[in-house]
């Protein structure tokens, strides 16, 4: 892939409000990216106070 590309890539994906572009070479990312993402989501979700529980 070109860097015109990439870059044209990048920019599209960050106006369509994407939070986590991966641009790497790097094949362990795909696998290792969900698994963080799954684990913070379990770790604010078991930290986090609702605001029921908040008042």
């Amino acid at each position: 892939m070109g860097a015109d590309w990439v870059a044209w890539a990048v920019v599209a994906l960050a106006q369509r409000d994407v939070r986590n572009i991966i641009v790497t070479i790097n094949p362990l990312t795909y696998l290792s990216f969900p698994i963080k993402e799954i684990a913070q989501a379990l770790y604010f979700k078991l930290f986090s106070r609702s605001q029921r529980e908040s008042r």
